[in-house]
């Protein structure tokens, strides 16, 4: 999802697996679906190459990050999110709180690359709320290296399955993680909403 500058979407698109799929979310003024979640990345690059950056403008990157996380769910296995953007929103419709409240109810993982000096703290709250993380650069240069990472990291992760007792049946639960060693970082969701059980 890129913002205002140019991005090097070819560098992340390499690393994509054959089985694996993407889609391409652009935003300025508007949200615009580039690409639907495919498999077909030659229509990923199209939409990219197709793509005219702006150094001035409107930006909606609130709005546009609901509907990366919309889009992100519509796959069957755990999604990755990432969005590239300078931190700035001008226009969006949505407010930061009630898209941190759906990205607590969707199993996406979002990764924000951000440029420049501008405040990102909607940035560093999603990503962290969604066990993902905040990356800055601060030339082109080292993208390549940024999306290497990502796809890294996110292709290491474990998932891991619990049946909680003695917790509210409905609510958002708080959840931390614990290793042994201390030469470790963690990166995993900050809790999760469970719904009531009668809820449908």
């Amino acid at each position: 999802m890129p913002g205002r500058k140019p991005v090097r979407g070819d560098l992340l698109l390499k690393g994509l697996q054959r089985e694996e799929r993407a889609g391409l979310i652009t935003f300025d003024h508007a949200v615009k679906l580039r690409s639907p979640l495919t498999s077909d990345i030659d229509r990923i690059r199209e939409g990219l190459h197709g793509m005219r950056p702006l150094s001035f403008g409107e930006t909606s990157l609130i709005d546009a990050s609901y509907t990366a996380l919309i889009l992100a769910e519509s796959k069957s296995e755990r999604p990755l999110v990432v969005i590239f953007s300078d931190g700035l929103d001008t226009l969006s419709l949505l407010p930061a709180n009630e898209v941190m409240e759906s990205a607590k109810q969707t199993h996406a993982v979002v990764y924000a690359v951000s440029t420049g000096q501008l405040p990102v703290e909607f940035l560093r709250d999603l990503s962290r709320c969604t066990g993902g993380s905040l990356l800055k650069v601060e030339a082109s240069e080292n993208l390549g290296g940024i999306f290497a990472r990502i796809l890294e990291e996110f292709r290491q992760r474990y998932l891991i399955w619990y049946i909680p007792h003695g917790v509210s049946s409905s609510g958002w639960h708080s959840v931390k993680v614990r290793v042994k060693q201390h030469n470790y970082t963690i990166m995993h969701r900050m809790g999760y909403m469970q719904k009531p059980d009668n809820a449908h």
